[in-house]
């Protein structure tokens, strides 16, 4: 046709058609054939903070760069991954699933802790799964299942996720070699994680030393599949932002929260869903005390056991919008009496004004909640 180049010819073509005749196999039974690949790797080892860290501007998972304890390996393509670099703090791996040692580094000071083991769990402590990472997590309504810790990092200081990364934490524990909870307030220098905009945090579990747990200071974080083993303070706390600010918490689960396990003080909205909470005072609290600022929040598809105060408290007079679905509650004692949406009045002093389906303020049914089903 008018426009076409001219064919030359065909076949192996040395550098342009490289193969040889036993790479191609025409009319042959496609069921004997086997796999071959030449992609190549590289083993690297670093004593780098523990976890996966994808870069800002990474296309896929394919190309995430592994840190490991110090002392064992990584695999990476060598097209596409390069050695993460340290983040803002100082850390070590103190322990492993076969071993009971654990140990704290901080390079400024070189000294060395170490203990015999983890304390016993309680008696009414969910039964840990052997699996990495819990089952029914996002999507469907978790089981109450605990997940096995894989491992324990200790920092020093806030270990800080950056706009545009994925902290992939491979279901170990981390938590602060210099905090332990204690009563009052904390801030953020107190937290295990400060996670940017735009950065995601996954497949973590929040050991009991620290007092913050996790921040999201400037909002539209993505918290997927982290679990609080003991929550001090508050779990997980949402800051800033703007109207449009989308927090996403998927998957997960928190316990023994004598507050707050989410609160947001913040913008925008804060989507929940998947989570699975036991023993704690509220699992969602819209701030009271920061000023009139109308916050969104929907709770789906999520299990708690035991709440002290209300599934979610949010404030009536600052125009709050709560949606929640499929939420399933259990109480030890049997009580069905729930406060799933309780509304406050947004003050300097905030008081509690009842609680229930309202409106826009507390969006959802009786069929919409479960409390004490088989």
């Amino acid at each position: 046709a008018d426009g076409e180049p001219t064919e030359l010819g065909d076949g192996p073509s040395d550098p342009l058609c490289q193969y040889s005749e036993s790479d191609i196999h025409v009319n042959e039974d496609v069921s004997t054939a086997t796999s071959s690949s030449s992609t190549t790797t590289t083993t690297e080892t670093t004593d780098a903070p523990a976890g996966t860290v994808v870069p800002a501007g990474s296309e896929s998972s394919s190309e995430e760069v592994t840190t490991a304890p110090s002392g064992s390996s990584e695999t990476a393509d060598s097209s596409d991954a390069e050695t993460a670099e340290k983040e803002s703090s100082d850390s070590s791996v103190i322990s492993d699933t076969s071993s009971s040692e654990t140990e704290t580094v901080d390079d400024s000071t070189a000294s060395t802790t170490s203990s015999d083991g983890e304390a016993a769990n309680e008696a009414d402590e969910v039964t840990a799964s052997a699996s990495t990472s819990a089952t029914n997590s996002t999507g469907s309504v978790p089981d109450g299942t605990w997940p096995a810790s894989t491992g324990t990092v200790q920092y020093t200081e806030p270990y800080t996720v950056k706009a545009g990364e994925v902290f992939d934490g491979e279901m170990q524990t981390f938590e602060r070699s210099d905090i332990t909870c204690t009563e009052g307030e904390g801030q953020k220098d107190s937290a295990v994680f400060l996670v940017e905009a735009g950065a995601t945090l996954k497949n973590v579990i929040i050991g009991a030393n620290q007092k913050e747990g996790v921040h999201c200071d400037d909002h539209d974080c993505t918290i997927e599949n982290v679990w609080w083993d003991d929550v001090c303070e508050d779990a997980l706390s949402i800051k800033g932002g703007s109207e449009s600010s989308v927090t996403t918490v998927a998957g997960g689960g928190a316990r023994y929260a004598s507050d707050k396990v989410v609160q947001h003080n913040g913008y925008g909205t804060v989507k929940i869903d998947g989570f699975y909470a036991q023993e704690f005072g509220k699992l969602y609290r819209s701030c009271g005390t920061c000023g009139d600022i109308p916050r969104v929040v929907t709770v789906s598809n999520v299990y708690v056991v035991d709440p002290l105060v209300s599934v979610i408290t949010v404030n009536k007079n600052y125009g709050d919008q709560a949606t929640l679905s499929n939420i399933y509650v259990k109480t030890t004692d049997g009580s069905d009496d729930v406060k799933v949406c309780q509304w406050s009045q947004g003050s300097d002093d905030p008081t509690n004004l009842g609680d229930g389906p309202s409106g826009t303020l507390c969006q959802y049914s009786d069929s919409d909640v479960h409390i004490n089903e088989q």
